[in-house]
């Protein structure tokens, strides 16, 4: 019997630690956030200083009026190359939105891998479905770029973004 419970208690410190490392593994490791620039996020140095300053007081209004939190991160590139579960993971990891409303919406970046991507909170799916953010990364984001005019692309797509959500809350 002693044996039994001996091979039951390495078994499962065998299983715990499969467990701990996988998870550990699978989690994603996301920049921390900017003391001073929680709406504008720019990890590659691309915006220029006004237009995070735009963002920034842009965003601080909007989350004062309707606690709606609309960010945008720049980034170099996603980790693993997927980035609907990296824009996911970090929505997540940086709690946007009202905890009760789930009212965030995020711009997610990536410059070298020339991809972008709009995640919405449950809450804001009515006023910014995958039609509307993909029309306005079609309309705003991708054009800009391909023009090089980085901060204009992300700063016009940010202002439309917020004012779907200013639809919303009327």
């Amino acid at each position: 019997m002693k044996s039994i419970g001996k091979v039951l208690i390495a078994l499962l410190t065998l299983v715990f630690a499969w467990f701990s490392i996988n998870t550990v593994l699978a989690a994603e490791t996301y920049p921390p956030p900017p003391s001073d620039s929680f709406y504008a996020e720019d990890y590659t140095g691309t915006l220029s200083v006004e237009t995070k300053k735009h963002i920034n007081a842009i965003g601080y209004a909007l989350d004062q009026k309707t606690h709606a939190q609309v960010v945008v991160v720049m980034v170099a590139t996603v980790p693993d190359g997927d980035l609907e579960s990296y824009a996911n993971g970090l929505f997540r990891s940086r709690g946007l939105g009202d905890k009760e409303k789930n009212n965030g919406l995020l711009l997610l970046v990536s410059m070298k891998d020339r991809k972008a991507r709009i995640e919405v909170g449950y809450g804001l799916e009515g006023a910014m479905n995958d039609a509307k953010a993909g029309r306005l990364l079609d309309t705003f984001l991708i054009p800009a770029f391909k023009e090089g005019d980085y901060s204009r692309g992300v700063q016009d797509t940010y202002d439309n973004m917020v004012r779907q959500v200013m639809k919303e809350y009327g």
